[in-house]
């Protein structure tokens, strides 16, 4: 039977080492209608093909490709390209199911190259382009008006490389401020370069560069350009090869004026020690208008917003009303990140006469700065940049509770360590009580949250701290409502103070009312 023919077929291809050279003379020796069936299938799980292949690049998910496909609105009248294919996997799935006019895909990786190359050879009669070369540097032939691109994340070129890209003179955006680091933006800007006027395309991005105030020109120009329909925040764990948080973002050349934001990190369900997307959820979500998990922003508000394009920022937050809003960094003076300092290194400082103090996160508790901070011994002034003066405000940079503090510290020595976040601001402008009380109330807190990135690690950029705005009001009205909360502030800690008192009465009742009764 077929079903027979296909598992015999299966079994051949799993003693088989990865010598993609032999694959033809394989093929020959099975049925044709066998083979037609073994090319959809997902080679990775069905016969043993590695995940990662010579660049580290990982398969897409088959649900990532059903809704890249059901986004780009695939139809037999489409020219589709993917850009870095790998073995295939979204073109087979296109070619599985529609006739289209062109079939192109492109890899660095001869080897993927050639798979996919083989597997669409067998699937369908049309025209099937499969190029092996480098994405960003490769002169297209064709424009499409359907492109899906998985790219490697994390990828780092080079002057040269740079310079290569430029000479094609075919790139939609110059973007000559690019110099050096990740391609995110140089693959974006390749795949709409190879966009056709009504076309549509469909990327798997990162976090990072959706929120980098360093990526906010680039951003700005698609947006202004309306080059931006949708963003899709998935589910952590879905690739097999990394936790961090991705999105599926949809860029089309409609003069769009409106992003739509989706929320779709819940949907989800435990398979195999990793999560399989709900596919139909998510489907539903796309279909939906404006929830808790979908939002719709005008592009304007988005670039008054640093032109930050995380889901994050739109999707489930309180909408804050500000009065007489500003800048923050409108007050400040100074703002650094304390100094990173390892733990053996603080080790090998450590005296209970030194000079200088350290403080961390866990030396702030409830607004307050704790009088037993570690010692060290120095002998350099390399820290005194770090230093922390009266008034300054200090923010935690991580982890998911913040922590607030204003420093009342006299003329001790405290250097702020690495995961501390310091704001030096005009004091004769701006109370720091009234800041701390501001960062501290819902509005606050929901802004701060708005700012945190990162999945396993979450931190706050002392950059995007300074430019949130703030509710203000005039300055002798901030004083007056700062002493009150200073106030409030004193009488919590004298609370404290005393339930400790009352805990250490208590742990010690039995000794002190029972046991005297026998001396």
């Amino acid at each position: 039977s077929t079903q027979s023919r296909s598992s015999a077929a299966s079994d051949v291809y799993k003693r088989q080492e990865l010598d993609y050279s032999s694959l033809f003379s394989i093929l020959t020796s099975i049925d044709t209608n066998v083979i037609r069936e073994i090319m959809k299938l997902d080679l990775t799980e069905k016969f043993g093909f590695p995940i990662y292949n010579m660049r580290g690049d990982f398969s897409t998910p088959k649900e990532i490709i059903a809704l890249a496909k059901h986004l780009l609105g695939v139809t037999n009248d489409d020219q589709v390209l993917d850009m870095c294919s790998g073995i295939g996997d979204f073109l087979v799935d296109i070619a599985s199911e529609y006739n289209c006019k062109l079939i192109s895909g492109i890899d660095i990786n001869m080897q993927s190259s050639l798979i996919a190359k083989i597997r669409l050879s067998v699937l369908t009669n049309n025209e099937n382009i499969i190029m092996t070369g480098d994405a960003l540097t490769h002169v297209f032939k064709h424009q499409y008006n359907k492109i899906f691109c998985n790219y490697p994340f994390g990828l780092r070129i080079d002057n040269y490389k740079l310079g290569e890209i430029k000479s094609r003179n075919n790139l939609l955006y110059s973007w000559d401020k690019y110099t050096g680091g990740s391609t995110d933006w140089i693959f974006v800007n390749t795949v709409i370069s190879q966009l056709e006027p009504s076309g549509k395309a469909v990327m798997v991005m990162p976090d990072g560069p959706l929120f980098k105030i360093a990526d906010k020109n680039y951003k700005i120009d698609l947006l202004n350009d309306g080059m931006i329909e949708t963003i899709i925040k998935l589910p952590q764990n879905i690739f097999p090869s990394t936790m961090i948080s991705l999105n599926l973002v949809v860029f089309s050349k409609q003069n769009n004026q409106k992003l739509r934001f989706i929320d779709a990190t819940k949907e989800f369900e435990k398979k195999n020690n990793k999560n399989e997307l709900l596919l139909n959820n998510i489907l539903s979500l796309i279909e939906t208008t404006d929830n808790d998990k979908v939002k719709t922003v005008e592009y304007k508000n988005i670039i008054s917003n640093d032109a930050i394009l995380t889901v994050d920022n739109y999707v489930g937050q309180k909408e804050i009303v500000y009065h007489n809003p500003h800048k923050l960094s409108d007050y400040l003076i100074d703002r650094f990140r304390g100094y990173q300092m390892t733990s053996s290194q603080q080790k090998e400082l450590e005296d209970p006469n030194g000079e200088y103090e350290v403080l961390t996160i866990s030396d702030i508790d409830n607004g307050n700065i704790s009088d037993n901070l570690t010692k060290i011994n120095i002998n350099d002034n390399k820290f005194d940049r770090y230093l922390i003066e009266n008034g300054d405000i200090i923010i935690s940079s991580k982890g998911t509770r913040i922590k607030i503090a204003v420093a009342e510290i006299g003329n001790r020595k405290i250097i702020a360590n690495g995961n501390l976040i310091v704001l030096r601001i005009d004091q004769t402008k701006l109370n720091p009580y009234y800041l701390e009380m501001f960062l501290n109330s819902s509005d606050g807190q929901t802004i701060l949250k708005q700012i945190q990135t990162g999945t396993v690690i979450i931190s706050i950029n002392p950059s995007r701290l300074a430019s949130i705005t703030i509710s203000t009001l005039p300055f002798e009205e901030q004083n007056m409502i700062a002493n009150k909360y200073k106030a409030k502030q004193k009488q919590i800690t004298l609370a404290q103070e005393h339930i400790k008192k009352l805990e250490n009465e208590l742990d010690n009742f039995f000794e002190d009312e029972v046991e005297v009764l026998f001396e």
